[in-house]
């Protein structure tokens, strides 16, 4: 006859095993982890997470074709007119681009208006000329003119 069963044992798990700190700490950020837990839905749902995945199991083969594209003449034309123009607008007062911009808004809605003006003839070119703004601004675009022909000096 079998010998009666007098002990059970379990296998633990490793990790199985959650803390009372680990259950507090997880009940502190339930909201946090709720929101992660819906962009993972939403990643899912609508392919990024599948794309995502992809991308890293292919990691070598994306970069290879990264590098190569980054590296082709009109990309690296791009990349540093980019650069240019990143340069150019950090040195440049954000207040005095916001300024240009409005006035460059404000002309270009008033287009008709000057159209019913009539030509422009050479003394309202000169008394244009006579306000300090327009010489300003004249000279501005004199010189980026100037920047597009002339050398670096050296």
């Amino acid at each position: 006859m079998a010998k009666m069963i007098e002990h059970v044992e379990t296998e633990e798990k490793p990790g199985s095993d959650i803390s009372e700190e680990t259950l507090r700490q997880l009940a502190r950020h339930a909201e946090d982890i709720s929101a992660v837990l819906e962009l993972v839905s939403v990643a899912r749902r609508s392919g990024i997470l599948e794309f995502l995945k992809a991308i890293m199991e292919r990691r070598e083969d994306a970069a290879e074709v990264l590098v190569e594209e980054a590296t082709r003449d009109p990309n690296m034309r791009f990349l540093r007119n980019l650069l240019s123009v990143y340069t150019l607008l950090s040195r440049v007062n954000p207040d005095k681009i916001r300024g240009f911009m409005e006035n460059a808004a404000e002309s270009i809605q008033s287009a008709d208006h000057f159209r019913e003006e009539g030509p422009l003839g050479l003394l309202k070119i000169n008394s244009q000329l006579k306000d300090p703004d327009v010489s300003a601004g004249l000279r501005v675009m004199l010189s980026l003119a100037k920047g597009f022909t002339s050398r670096e000096k050296k």
